[in-house]
């Protein structure tokens, strides 16, 4: 199952604060019980999911991804043609989305932490962490955001300019609703703590997607962003009265935090956190 983690979001701002990255479900486990981690693309501790591999990665099975890219801005969402995604440490594993932004990744390693990047000039790259299963995966959909749409929204979600040495980290919390299209909803009253890593925030999304940095937890909107983030290896916690967290669809698992990811200088990354 592909988590269509924007849940039906319409609001421009609120899908850049909410996504930036590919947004995807590896694994049909949304706890993240861990893959063998043997062909992982960037490695990692993988402290409580599998080692995480070195980048040559290995030649055990694969499945593949298919999905669709869609760039946005203020109007919404719109189909992103030329955009290269492909898996780090995998070069022969990479696609081109086509006219309609439709896209396929033929032989991602199976049971593995991945990354994955999406690339087109002009843009921000984007980076989502996939812990993937034995079993092919479709309905993945992508976001990119132009490099002047981050322009403007970066001050007003209160980062100040933006620093092309430093990355984006977004968080969205979900919680399982099995009437919804992708068996997630946002959930709203939770805080998101960075637990390893440093940079500026939260700043939350409203209701309508605004990044408002008078809130102090996640509205219905569910997410939850870190400007300024130094580069490196980056771990978030989510939190809510007596609710049980743990990984979500997009990201690597950790024994210290919630979920991990990687922070990349002039990049924007994220993760997910299921709590129920």
């Amino acid at each position: 199952m592909i988590a269509a983690v924007l849940l039906e979001s319409k609001s421009w701002a609120g899908v850049m604060v909410a996504s930036l990255a590919l947004l995807g479900c590896g694994s049909d486990d949304p706890a993240g019980g861990g893959g063998n981690g043997g062909s992982g693309a960037t490695g990692g501790s993988g402290a409580s999911g599998g080692t995480g591999g070195g980048a040559s990665g290995g030649s055990g099975p694969t499945i593949s991804y298919s999905g669709v890219m869609n760039q946005l801005g203020i109007t919404g969402q719109t189909p992103l043609p030329g955009a290269k995604v492909c898996i780090e440490g995998h070069a022969d594993v990479c696609a081109t989305t086509a006219t309609d932004g439709a896209f396929t990744l033929a032989g991602v390693p199976a049971n593995a932490e991945l990354a994955v990047r999406a690339s087109l000039e002009s843009y921000h790259d984007s980076l989502t962490f996939l812990l993937t299963g034995d079993e092919d995966q479709s309905g993945l959909t992508a976001i990119m955001v132009s490099r002047a749409t981050v322009g403007l929204l970066y001050p007003a979600a209160g980062f100040g300019s933006y620093d092309e040495t430093k990355g984006s980290f977004g968080v969205s919390v979900l919680t399982p609703d099995a009437e919804a299209t992708s068996g997630f909803a946002s959930l709203e009253g939770a805080s998101v703590t960075l637990v390893t890593g440093a940079g500026t925030g939260p700043v939350y999304a409203s209701d309508s997607g605004i990044p408002d940095s008078a809130l102090t937890a996640t509205s219905k909107n569910g997410v939850g962003l870190f400007g300024a983030v130094t580069p490196g290896e980056v771990a978030v916690n989510a939190a809510k009265d007596a609710t049980t967290c743990k990984l979500g669809p997009v990201g690597w698992p950790t024994a210290s935090a919630h979920a991990r990811g990687l922070v990349e200088a002039d990049v924007i990354s994220f993760v997910t956190v299921l709590c129920e």
